[in-house]
């Protein structure tokens, strides 16, 4: 029974190499080495970058006889990132499998579905260890002129640090599905939940930089002082240095900690497995509706849709928190950034910050995958009486409305910070909706060109689409232009304000003709998907 388990967990991890996340349709055996090849490549990417942030450290560290602290700092950085990339997926792993019931119908043991399916989070968190912790140990056999410990101990550090990692990943997935069991809104609590863990990795990643820095500086005094101070991370250290009393130990905690977490979590895991999260008894009441204009009814369904789409927002949306984010900081380092712009031209500094708002209002990309994420809801959305102008124009106005007053505010911050008067800026404010205007109708043409109806997994529309990859990219393209386009015409002794009326005026006049084909081809385009 264990064994049927874990060869179904294995499936399903290896299910993306074998069948079309798009189609659901199994991939053809050059569709399988294709996509192997290129998740090899990515991989190898990924551990060159880290061997790249290693190799320096272990050049600093280990000729001073710091081995323990090279290894520390290294295996801190391999367990953030195993533990923020499998949290995103245990939830997912644990309680929102497709086959719970069916599970639940045989003769198994929650239990036995619990250990199986903890076994998955396993695998997933040691694979993204690994990506940190190879590169980690390749660099240390470069630097150390006696490296045989530390290799023959990686592979039993590996193991328990990812036991380590399942467990945190386990925890955080356990307290997602508790909220979520009380939680009326499950996707804003899981929009919530995944800010703030980007919020923690973000964190975690500056406490590791300021580390590094400090090592680098003074990397004696900082040694002694750390093992002074935290004798674990001192145990830990030594276990990965190849020290046999400090790896028995740290596999002997790792162990403990997944058998106490399988103990406490085990016995109310069929409660929580069998429980809809968010679900509670409906109650109808008669009450009179209010009637709405169509307009306003299909851009309240489109910011209902988004809403309850946590994928689409997290990653179509983001630049609609991250735009008053960088506003505030900008007010908030205004001496700062005032020095930085100091070697520019006082009259290039609002094309400037034109072009860098226009680069992260590029980020959002709402309208690309807004078609295809009707799915097979389209021919209901089709069945309504209004045209599919409307339609068509309520999903540009949904990123307007989500991308333009955050874009408007970044500006006037900074702005504000770099005292760039009122007449200056409000050329700035006029392209910048020119802009956010021309990415979200050009969002929507390559979403109306490239549809995809037929999707198994969201993600296969919002991250791996044709349509978001191009919109981003192009959007960025066109930030470029917008940035470069009027410095080159202040080359040329064109004004300023001269300048940037010509970048307008282009803009406006992409604008009109993108707005012509949403309208006339674009209409007939979106009436005839099926």
């Amino acid at each position: 029974m264990i064994r049927a388990l874990l060869k179904k967990q294995l499936l399903e991890l290896g299910a993306a190499f074998v069948r079309s996340s798009k189609t659901g349709k199994r991939r053809s055996r050059a569709g399988v080495f294709g996509y192997a090849l290129l998740f090899i490549v990515l991989m190898l990417l990924v551990m060159l970058s880290f061997g790249a942030m290693a190799l320096p450290m272990a050049l600093t560290l280990v000729p001073q006889g710091l081995d323990w602290l090279y290894f520390v700092l290294m295996e801190l950085s391999a367990l953030t990132v195993s533990v923020l990339a499998s949290a995103f997926t245990s939830y997912g792993h644990l309680f929102r499998c497709r086959d719970n019931q069916q599970l639940l119908a045989l003769p198994i043991p929650p239990g036995a579905i619990f250990a199986v399916r903890c076994g998955g989070v396993y695998l997933t968190g040691l694979i993204y260890l690994l990506l940190a912790w190879v590169p980690s140990v390749v660099c240390y056999a470069l630097a150390a002129p006696h490296p045989g410990g530390a290799l023959l101990a990686a592979l039993p550090v590996a193991l328990a640090l990812a036991g380590v990692s399942m467990v945190l990943a386990v925890l955080l997935g356990w307290a997602v599905a508790l909220l979520n069991r009380r939680a009326r809104h499950k996707s804003l609590v899981t929009v919530v939940g995944t800010l703030l863990f980007l919020a923690v990795y973000y964190a975690v990643f500056q406490w590791v930089g300021n580390a590094v820095d400090a090592l680098v500086l003074d990397a004696v005094q900082a040694g002694a002082a750390a093992s002074r101070a935290v004798a674990p991370l001192h145990l830990l250290g030594l276990a990965a240095v190849g020290s046999a009393p400090a790896l028995l130990l740290l596999l002997a905690l790792a162990v403990a900690c997944m058998v106490l977490c399988g103990k406490a979590l085990a016995k109310p895991y069929l409660r929580l497995l069998t429980l809809e999260p968010g679900k509670i008894k409906a109650e109808y009441r008669a009450k009179a509706q209010k009637k709405q204009p169509p307009h306003r009814a299909l851009l309240r369904r489109e910011l209902l849709h988004l809403g309850a789409c946590p994928m689409w927002l997290l990653n179509c949306a983001l630049s609609s928190l991250l735009l008053p984010v960088l506003g505030v900081a900008a007010l908030w380092k205004a001496a700062d950034l005032r020095a930085f712009t100091a070697a520019y031209l006082p009259e290039s500094l609002p094309m400037l910050v034109c072009g860098m708002v226009c680069t992260a209002a590029a980020m959002n990309f709402i309208t690309a995958p807004s078609v295809s994420l009707e799915g097979d809801t389209l021919r209901l959305l089709q069945s309504l009486p209004v045209t599919p102008q409307q339609v068509l124009r309520a999903k540009v106005e949904l990123q307007l409305l989500l991308t333009l007053p955050a874009a408007w505010l970044c500006a006037g911050c900074a702005m504000a910070a770099l005292r760039i008067p009122a007449g200056q800026g409000l050329p700035v404010l006029a392209v910048l909706a020119a802009f956010v205007w021309l990415t979200a109708q050009l969002g929507l043409v390559l979403g109306l060109c490239l549809p995809n109806l037929h999707w198994v997994s969201e993600a296969a529309v919002v991250k791996r689409s044709a349509a978001s990859m191009l919109a981003m990219f192009g959007g960025w393209l066109l930030a470029g232009g917008v940035l470069f386009l009027p410095l080159t015409l202040l080359d040329y002794a064109v004004p300023p304000l001269a300048a940037q009326t010509v970048c307008l005026a282009v803009l406006l006049e992409l604008n009109l003709l993108l707005h012509r084909w949403l309208c006339t081809r674009g209409a007939a385009r979106f009436a005839a998907l099926h």
